[in-house]
């Protein structure tokens, strides 16, 4: 077993005052370096064409930590920018794919310490993600503190320029040829063994001059004299949700993602198979995608929920400064300044930015009118974390679960639908909110990689229409799905790939469940030529479900749905139809493109001969026979007979449906409390990571897809 690995709870940080801090001359810290190598991987800072990247170090006296910035952060070591995650064959079916060899990360500096601990927590919400966090837990963290500021820097003013958290070793350059090495936890203090001549214990002197240090670092690592604290940025972009400048900047984006893909903290990637020549054996990839490139958020259909470049670059800092603090609890930037020099628009830089909107909103903030320290490291103003904490530990989904400190850990995924503005966030909560140690501690409990599918095998196949067909599936262990009405699975291909599908059958059918599937795009297309017997991969059930179980029970239920909304719907429909006596009268709306366009039309004639149950269908054009109403599905509404005060809506159709249906059942009575709608999304992981399902704070995967109506009137990215 490898030195840095031999002991338990290797990387549980030890109290500042317990460590063991050493004081090495040049020549000791390369002839340490050498032994490090011999040990294992070693990925240090190197110089490459001028600029500074991180790649494997195969002799020490390339390693330069005197770099001012790295071309890409060093979290992209834990989520490369492109990787394997599955290997798959028609034989054994999908088989997780992950390289846990250990390695060494050296010369991280501590603005991206932070960003990735940030990311420690992203990818630690909900379940493990398995390949980034079997990775995260054999790397071993050697930061250093900044020698050479970087000219777009603004770290000093984020609380990002020293570190004392997050990291196993701290090397801090002294006078002209020593260098100080703190040990944070045992595998860092496993490595002080390689180490050789020139070196001793610290004394006061030496410490004294590391304080100095990081007090001229604070101060020099404020290149870009951000005027609006980091604590601030949530509630001066809520006074800015409208403000014309998002319009104005984004004119002059190229939408080429670039700011994205260099940044620390940003985390969304794509996933795609790859097949190999044999056309049957393959990968499925995992690859570091960006919100700012247009299609991000498109759909198989085409809809693209963020088709207009000014909503993608508000979408950019939003999620950084509001989103982000809403559901973690900290701010998700560093200062680095990776961004601005990126951006050949120079649009990209934040301070830029915000300095602009105080200036247009001073009264949204208290404007930094004297220079002070920002928050360090570990040392949160006592109110602003507490204030974080307190918040985050009065969300429902946070009760019973393990606290350190009276701060919430993170075996929990909170629900962001409430901004908190009262919250002072800042990029190094994040140390106090989710404890390292807790993390990989769930790691060994979680077994299952959430990223294999189970297989299970096409039991029935049917065409509804031309572009709809029916699916019938079990699965091949023999379990039942376990779904509730609404909710959906990432269902996948060998060699095609994965996709979202809702589920149209109600749990109530025991053994199988249906899918209705609309050839539209590569997956789709490939699953129309399966026969009966063919296997497919499942994942999930995931998000959330209609409250057929409780909030539904003894009241009307009207559902309102256009085109391929009936097949989400159906589950419920089904449900209250197998539970008839548990609910009142039933309506069903049901608009379509035309007759041909009709689902489950046999069904729909059985529902209407139910007791107490109202089928109206109306179709947009009728270009064969057709003896029912031409017009909206929403002009339908007004003829069923409504009681505001037992009603409960279902609502769920394509995008457009939505701007009319919602205010239409206002105007007859029902509140945004009573009406639960059923939200698309393009989904590529199924888990709250990849991002692409994201719409505000909210991961319509994971608190979707199904909302109650009035927890998204103040979401504006719902409906679009």
């Amino acid at each position: 077993m490898s030195l840095i690995h031999s002991r338990e709870n290797s990387q549980t940080p030890v109290k500042e005052q317990e460590r063991t801090t050493m004081k090495l001359t040049e020549a000791a810290l390369q002839a340490w370096v050498e032994r490090l190598m011999e040990q294992q991987r070693v990925i240090g800072v190197q110089e490459r064409n001028h600029r500074f990247v991180y790649d494997t170090l195969h002799q020490a006296e390339d390693l330069r930590l005197d770099h001012d910035v790295t071309n890409l952060p060093p979290g992209k070591y834990f989520l490369p920018q492109t990787e394997t995650i599955l290997d798959f064959n028609p034989s054994e079916g999908y088989i997780s794919h992950v390289d846990d060899s250990p390695f060494i990360l050296l010369g991280v500096h501590p603005y991206d310490v932070v960003a990735i601990r940030q990311m420690d927590a992203v990818f630690a919400s909900g379940e493990l993600d398995t390949p980034y966090w079997r990775r995260r837990a054999r790397a071993t963290i050697i930061a250093s503190d900044v020698q050479t500021p970087s000219l777009h820097a603004f770290c000093g003013d984020m609380g990002t320029a020293t570190v004392r958290e997050g990291q196993d070793i701290l090397l801090t350059r002294i006078g002209v040829d020593d260098y100080l090495a703190e040990a944070a936890t045992p595998r860092g203090e496993a490595l002080f063994t390689l180490l050789g001549d020139g070196v001793r214990r610290v004394d006061e002197e030496d410490l004294l001059q590391r304080e100095q240090v990081w007090a001229q670092n604070r101060k020099a690592l404020r290149q870009q004299k951000l005027k609006v604290r980091p604590e601030d940025w949530p509630a001066l972009l809520a006074a800015s949700v409208d403000d014309p400048i998002w319009e104005e900047r984004a004119q002059r984006c190229f939408s080429c993602g670039s700011c994205n893909l260099v940044c620390g903290t940003c985390s969304c990637f794509d996933v795609v198979d790859e097949v190999d020549w044999d056309l049957q054996t393959g990968n499925r990839l995992r690859r570091c995608d960006a919100c700012m490139v247009r299609g991000f958020m498109q759909v198989a259909g085409g809809h693209d929920f963020q088709n207009r470049r000014a909503d993608r670059y508000r979408h950019r800092f939003f999620r950084k400064g509001s989103y982000m603090p809403q559901r973690y609890g900290f701010i998700a930037c560093t200062g680095c300044g990776r961004c601005a020099s990126a951006c050949i628009a120079d649009i990209a830089n934040p301070v830029d930015l915000y300095n602009e909107l105080l200036a247009r909103h001073p009264e949204a903030v208290r404007s930094r009118e004297v220079e002070k320290p920002s928050v360090e490291g570990q040392s949160v103003e006592d109110k602003a974390l507490a204030s974080v904490a307190q918040n985050l530990a009065k969300r429902p989904i946070l009760q019973g679960l393990p606290h350190e400190k009276g701060v919430p850990t993170v075996s929990f995924t909170p629900s962001p639908y409430e901004p908190r503005l009262q919250d002072c966030p800042t990029p190094t909560s994040v140390f106090a909110i989710y404890p390292f140690h807790t993390i990989t501690a769930r790691l060994v409990e979680q077994r299952r990689d959430p990223y294999v599918p189970e297989l299970a095998t096409l039991v029935s196949v049917r065409p509804l229409t031309e572009l709809e067909t029916f699916y019938e599936f079990r699965l091949d262990s023999g379990h039942t799905l376990g779904h509730q009405p609404g909710q959906f699975v990432m269902l996948s291909l060998m060699g095609y790939g994965e996709a979202p599908f809702s589920i149209a059958s109600s749990p109530t059918s025991s053994g199988h469940f249906e899918m209705v599937i609309r050839k539209v795009g590569t997956v789709t297309t490939a699953l129309a030529q399966l026969q009966p017997g063919d296997k497919v991969g499942l994942r999930g059930p995931f998000g959330t479900a209609f409250p057929v179980q409780d909030e539904l029970r003894g009241k009307d239920v009207l559902v309102v749905s256009g085109g391929l909304g009936i097949v989400p719907v159906r589950s419920a429909i089904q449900y209250i139809l197998d539970h008839r006596d548990f609910f009142g009268r039933l309506s069903i709306a049901y608009g379509m493109r035309s007759p041909a366009d009709e689902l489950f039309g046999e069904e729909i004639k059985a529902w209407r001969q139910v007791r107490d149950v109202e089928v109206l269908e109306c179709v947009d054009r009728a270009d064969t026979p057709w003896r029912g109403p031409v017009c909206s599905v929403t002009a339908l509404l007004p003829d069923i007979p409504i009681n505001p005060g037992r009603t409960m809506a279902l609502v769920c159709g394509p995008p457009v449906m939505y701007k009319f249906a919602l205010p239409d059942l206002m105007k007859l009575g029902l509140t945004p409390e009573s009406i639960y709608v059923s939200l698309e999304r393009r989904m590529k992981c199924g888990l709250g990571k990849c991002g692409h399902c994201q719409i505000n704070g909210v991961y319509v995967c994971q608190e979707g897809p199904v909302f109650r109506y009035a927890d998204l009137l103040q979401v504006q990215e719902a409906f679009k």
